[in-house]
């Protein structure tokens, strides 16, 4: 009971460290491969790893913070953040094996909004003493946004070509119910942040737009404006947080 009390306690405390610290292997090597072991389907698998380079980018802005981002670290970071990335490529592909398209896009939505968010941090935060280093991180970050948006597209074209028309149009309509509800979501918290009002705008007229593709019975070119439009909420969101970083 004892050895896992200490046991249990260190894993906790580990969550907290950074690359270089102690306890950062426990992090990643321990308490994140258990957790990748829990995650049972495709969809959480590819998930948890979002989340996992989510956590590297997080880790590396923290550093920036402390200033403690040294090349050490920062090839940390980087090597992290391409493995989880490569992981989630590999998972997106038994997702298309799967026919689970939507939830492929999806994943390389959400991936895709929340590393431009990461490299806009980043970029706030680079001085004349860390920009070799975040210089580095923001390869890595913008060829990750771009091979996840040309996938996405990618994915968008199997799916509203590869598939009945029957099934389109149900893709179509769900993609619809689930723009509407994140342009829902946004709009209780972005009162008074005009550039986060504006994309929401955005979003309300592409889902406008795709309506009319949707009643014209054009359900490929109405499940891309909503998915679009599910984007453009989305991005929203990342105004309601702080684009600079206190360096120290």
């Amino acid at each position: 009971a004892l050895l896992v009390s200490v046991g249990g306690g260190t894993s906790f405390v580990a969550e907290n460290s950074l690359p270089g610290d102690i306890l950062y292997g426990i992090k990643t090597n321990i308490n994140e491969e258990v957790r990748a072991a829990l995650s049972f389907s495709t969809e959480a698998k590819a998930n948890w790893e979002k989340r996992r380079a989510e956590r590297r980018l997080e880790e590396a802005e923290q550093l920036v913070v402390d200033g403690r981002l040294d090349a050490k670290a920062k090839a940390k970071v980087e090597a992290g953040l391409n493995a989880h990335l490569e992981k989630i490529s590999k998972m997106e592909a038994v997702l298309e094996s799967e026919n689970k398209l939507e939830a492929a896009v999806d994943l390389n939505s959400d991936l895709e909004i929340s590393l431009k968010n990461h490299g806009q941090l980043l970029s706030s935060a680079r001085t004349e003493e860390n920009s070799e280093e975040v210089d580095g991180l923001l390869e890595s970050v913008n060829a990750g946004v771009n091979a996840t948006a040309n996938s996405r597209v990618q994915l968008q074209e199997i799916l509203v070509s590869g598939v009945t028309g029957v099934e389109v149009k149900s893709a179509a309509e769900g993609k619809l119910k689930a723009a509407e509800n994140k342009i829902t979501e946004v709009k209780k918290f972005v009162s008074g942040n005009a550039e986060a009002e504006a994309k929401v705008s955005v979003a309300e007229s592409l889902v406008a737009e795709g309506k009319l593709k949707l009643e014209a019975n054009a359900y490929g070119e109405a499940f891309v404006l909503f998915q679009k439009a599910h984007m453009t909420a989305q991005e929203a969101k990342t105004f309601m947080v702080p684009h600079v970083l206190e360096v120290k």
